[in-house]
């Protein structure tokens, strides 16, 4: 009995110190995140701010009537549909070249990388120029005498931005990638190679099982980013 009750004693001084490292942390994360959260959403049942009026579900019908805040639900998933399979299969294919033998390796490594480091109101600019009217884009359009496009302002708009979000977004992926690649025992390729697996086998039944883990996390984090791009029109 008293080796439970030093146990459970343990336990709570442990929860003590525990807390006391955190209090901070979560202090911060209630004050910017949790408690402004609340109150917006306690406000999104009133008409106003200040000396408000009830209005229940009003807002949220305004908002789903809105034929603005529609094209942008549409845009948003047309995007995601679009742009995550491929982000994560392209950063799952960078992953698998880059972990075998490949000259240059690390000068790879960092040219797909590199994009992490550009803000991106950087990256906007930059796309921005590149495609523009009068941009990089179209300068060699015209330079081998075809066609210009208007790529902000035509159904070539998607594609110009699942091309950016891939870009910018694929290094971190295949980072992910490589590193749940590293983790996987290399016994076991060199046990399935003496037994006389073929490659998709192995990539099947060891690779691509061994990287579910890795596989889901990067799935949800491109998700997640996929759904802070907005844009009224497309």
């Amino acid at each position: 009995m008293q080796k439970f009750k030093n146990c459970l004693k343990n336990k709570q001084e442990n929860f003590i110190v525990t807390f006391i490292f955190l209090a901070p942390s979560l202090l911060g994360f209630s004050v910017f995140y949790i408690i402004p959260f609340i109150v917006a959403g306690v406000y999104s049942f009133f008409d106003s701010s200040f000396g408000a009026s009830f209005v229940a579900l009003r807002n949220y019908m305004d908002l789903i009537n809105n034929p603005v805040f529609r094209l942008a639900v549409k845009n948003t998933l047309v995007f995601t549909v679009i742009s995550v399979p491929l982000s994560v299969f392209i950063s799952l294919g960078l992953a698998l070249i880059l972990n075998g033998a490949v000259f240059f390796k690390s000068f790879f490594k960092t040219t797909f990388i590199l994009p992490l480091a550009i803000p991106t109101a950087s990256v906007a600019l930059l796309w921005n120029m590149a495609f523009q009217n009068r941009g990089m884009v179209n300068g060699l359009l015209s330079r081998t005498a075809l066609p210009t496009v208007n790529w902000f302002n035509s159904s070539w708009t998607i594609i110009v931005i699942v091309l950016m979000y891939i870009w910018k977004n694929a290094g971190y992926n295949m980072v992910l990638f490589l590193g749940g690649l590293n983790n996987i025992p290399k016994e076991y390729y060199e046990q399935a190679a003496l037994e006389g697996a073929g490659k998709c086998w192995i990539f099947k039944n060891i690779t691509l099982v061994y990287l579910t883990p890795v596989f889901f996390f990067v799935l949800i984090m491109s998700l997640l980013s996929s759904f802070k791009v907005f844009r009224k029109s497309i």
